[in-house]
């Protein structure tokens, strides 16, 4: 197999595990370099609490909203926060409606957003890791995914062998989109994306909210977690929302650690940043790496370098973590022709497209994320090739900042996420709110 059919085999194996996933409102995202989970991230004498922290780490992960593409890409807005204004600020609409009675339309309407909103509310939890710090929890199956002793580990070989008529559902077009197998031997992130990475601190019940940009503002006031209320900041149509939920990280990417591994440019402007080591994200929880992670890598300016190597096999463990949210109910959006959004257009949410062309805030959702271990690739490596991964942080979306020659083999043995496996949301609403754009 070679290089340029690697990522795309490795793509169809893990949409294979979805029959029908193409004609389906499915899709698969990679992350744009692999984060790694270290075996110490939840340890804990009480096993129960050991899953604990890793059930509030997967919910902090998988709140994340992203776009409709082959790598996931995402921006600051969390679901939670989203789909709370969206259940909230639904408001009856007969527009589609014939019958001159409307009362029982809006008594339906009234018990489904009722019961959704009490279980977004009964939902909330008490968190482990911060004080006074509250999440809404987000369960993944298996329950123990962070082990890497777990029995649900399954073995994945891709070779020079491989039958690619059956690995592979349909012939490689070479404009996939996927990030290409290539050296990726340090990130350079520009001034204002260093900016980007600095997280607000984690906040306590009660605090004040503010204001995500990428997000929505639905209705004229809305409820935090203790029932206080804020006005609305934002004028129609603008994709923003008040902050509700309350997540928990380590503290941020400070200036000291920053400078610990990462150099600025010798004649770059001031903040920008290169990183050629990311162990220093090590003292971060999960959650926190993987969103630093991400928006590096996202925004990463440096070049990748090819492999010189055209000759691959490549094996891993692999585990499918579903996610499951216990307090997401989507029967409301089963009867989203009797409501419109408060203050609204039409499509504000989605316009139900599975494609780049879908520019609404709730467009998609994390339905189960992809684990890898053991990874081990092997190939004719030239000189060139092995001197690039012993200084290398990645190679195409696999991290390998970690990774060891033995013999003809670079291993890395930790467990990464690389992907994660998303929904696309119908078109909603599909009315405009009539006070405003009637």
């Amino acid at each position: 197999m070679n290089v340029e059919d690697l990522m795309e085999n490795v793509r169809d194996f893990f949409i294979e595990k979805y029959p029908g996933v193409e004609k389906s409102d499915y899709f698969l995202a990679f992350e744009p370099l692999g984060t790694i989970i270290d075996p110490e991230d939840f340890e804990d004498e009480n096993e129960d609490n050991a899953e604990l922290k890793a059930r509030e780490q997967l919910s902090i992960m998988s709140d994340r909203l992203p776009e409709i593409g082959p790598t996931y890409l995402t921006g600051t807005s969390q679901l939670s926060e989203v789909y709370e204004a969206l259940v909230k600020g639904a408001a009856f609409t007969g527009a589609n409606i014939e019958a001159e009675d409307k009362t029982e339309y809006i008594a339906k309407l009234h018990d489904v957003q009722s019961e959704a909103v009490q279980k977004f509310e009964d939902g909330v939890k008490q968190s482990l890791e911060t004080p006074e710090g509250q999440y809404l929890p987000v369960f993944g199956s298996p329950k123990r995914w962070f082990d890497p002793k777990g029995s649900f580990w399954m073995r994945k070989s891709f070779s020079a062998g491989t039958d690619l008529e059956k690995s592979t559902p349909k012939k490689s077009t070479g404009k996939s989109g996927l990030i290409p197998l290539m050296w990726r031997p340090k990130l350079q992130i520009s001034a204002k994306a260093v900016n980007a990475l600095k997280a607000p601190e984690p906040k306590a019940k009660g605090t004040p909210k503010v204001q995500f940009s990428s997000a929505v503002m639905m209705q004229p006031m809305l409820l935090n977690l203790k029932g206080q209320t804020t006005k609305p900041a934002v004028k129609p149509k603008t994709r923003k929302i008040q902050s509700r939920a309350v997540m928990t990280s380590k503290p941020v990417l400070s200036k000291a650690i920053l400078a610990q591994k990462a150099k600025p440019k010798s004649k770059g402007k001031k903040g920008q940043l290169l990183m050629q080591d990311l162990s220093v994200l090590k003292h971060l929880h999960v959650a926190e790496r993987v969103r630093l992670t991400n928006s590096m890598a996202q925004n990463n300016r440096a070049p990748a370098k090819p492999v010189g190597s055209d000759q691959f096999t490549m094996s891993f463990d692999y585990c499918i973590v579903q996610l499951h949210r216990p307090w997401y109910d989507n029967t409301l959006f089963l009867y989203r022709k009797l409501w419109y959004s408060l203050a609204q257009e039409a499509e504000f949410f989605s316009t139900g497209a599975k494609d780049d062309t879908n520019d609404g805030v709730f467009k998609c959702i994390p339905t189960a994320m992809i684990l890898i271990k053991n990874l081990k690739l092997s190939a004719s490596w030239t000189e060139e090739d092995k001197e690039q991964a012993k200084s290398s942080i990645g190679l195409g979306i696999f991290n390998v900042n970690d990774s060891a020659f033995i013999g003809n083999d670079l291993v890395n043995p930790g467990i990464q996420i690389i992907g994660w496996m998303c929904e696309v949301m119908p078109r909603m609403p599909e009315v405009a709110d009539p006070n405003i754009f009637g």
